[in-house]
């Protein structure tokens, strides 16, 4: 199996360079696209390379990702935030379930699992998000009995609103964040040049 590569080349804003992108393929139909190289001094000073990849609605349609130029001085309004630490579900399920439950569900789906839990009879008859955490507490523990998981599930519940880095906390800032990268995309897209490539 041998690479195939191929130069897309382009005129800079100022006409006086390119702008490169090499992209490889191959016999089994495996595609990379390379990043644009701005081969330009003048346009390298006033401009940076901004991408923005876009996911088919339909599954398995691929993706694809547009290039923009924009001036180096262009940064987003808000920064980025990252308060909490990664948190490895695995490590953390094994040593505390009820801390796992609180990072990785919503108090409402916990509140709803409890009352669930409260009236059901084996692991086997439980539903949707009992079902789903039951089967994280099999996975991640080994076991998982009815009167195992009950307290737990009721821990988590207590501790939720206290506890730094829950699950609302979680998602309350990757929204901000998703919503901080969608205002600076609009920004490259109005003062950007869309590079054809």
């Amino acid at each position: 199996m041998s690479w195939d590569t191929t130069e897309k080349r382009i005129k800079c804003p100022c006409g006086r360079g390119e702008i490169v992108q090499v992209n490889k393929d191959n016999d089994w139909g495996q595609y990379i696209e390379g990043t644009p190289v701005i081969e330009c001094p003048e346009c390298a000073k006033k401009y940076k390379l901004v991408s923005n990849t876009h996911s088919s609605y339909k599954p398995g349609h691929g993706s694809w990702t547009n290039y923009y130029l924009v001036p180096k001085g262009l940064k987003p309004d808000k920064k980025y935030k990252n308060s909490f630490e990664y948190v490895n579900e695995y490590e953390l399920a094994k040593k505390d379930f009820a801390e796992y439950l609180i990072v990785d569900y919503p108090k409402s789906v916990l509140e709803e699992v409890y009352t669930e839990l409260l009236n059901a009879t084996s692991v086997s008859a439980l539903r949707s998000a009992a079902r789903r955490i039951a089967k994280d507490k099999k996975r991640y523990t080994g076991s998982c009995k009815i009167k195992e998981l009950t307290p737990l599930v009721k821990k988590a519940i207590d501790g939720f609103d206290s506890y730094n880095g829950n699950w609302q906390q979680r998602d309350d800032e990757e929204q901000e964040n998703i919503k901080a990268e969608e205002e600076y995309l609009a920004k490259v897209r109005k003062e950007g040049i869309l590079l054809d490539l």
